[in-house]
């Protein structure tokens, strides 16, 4: 979480007197645990979760499992974009929703690809750019019944 949200406690953010390598965790009812680690002087990282429940700290460091879990499984989202990132629909928009739905259009897109991959493993084998070729057929698809719609309209002269 950013430290300028307005949801977070002042005693979980950084300043000059909480100890490096300490820790303060917040627990809620409905299982949320949130935590507040000082790495460095005057620095803290906070980090809400609601998958872990107890104060657990590791050896090193003191750091909070919840940390660790985090930087353990963090590279995901990373993958993901730049994969993403080689074949996308996006193109330069001052408008935030449109950002949005095409990252929504691009991630549904790669997780369709992966889908169809695990269902059909030998599908264009031993090409290099398979999910190139299965953008296009999803395209191709996509737009079939629009093209023979089309198609079938009366041409105006």
């Amino acid at each position: 979480m950013h430290s300028n949200r307005k949801e977070i406690p002042s005693q979980r953010l950084p300043n000059g007197d909480r100890s490096v390598y300490s820790s303060t965790f917040g627990f809620s009812r409905d299982g949320a645990t949130l935590v507040s680690y000082v790495p460095t002087c005057r620095k803290a990282v906070v980090l809400l979760s609601t998958e872990h429940r107890d104060d657990m700290v590791a050896d090193d460091k003191a750091k909070p499992e919840i940390i660790t879990y985090y930087n353990a499984t963090k590279s995901g989202i990373d993958v993901l974009d730049n994969l993403v990132r080689t074949h996308t629909c996006k193109r330069p928009t001052k408008r935030w929703t449109v950002c949005f739905f095409w990252n929504m259009i691009d991630i549904a897109a790669y997780n369709a690809f992966v889908l169809w991959i695990t269902a059909n493993p030998t599908w264009n084998s031993g090409k290099s750019h398979v999910r190139r070729l299965y953008l296009r057929e999803l395209g191709k698809q996509l737009l079939a019944e629009h093209v023979s719609a089309r198609l079938a309209q009366p041409q105006g002269k």
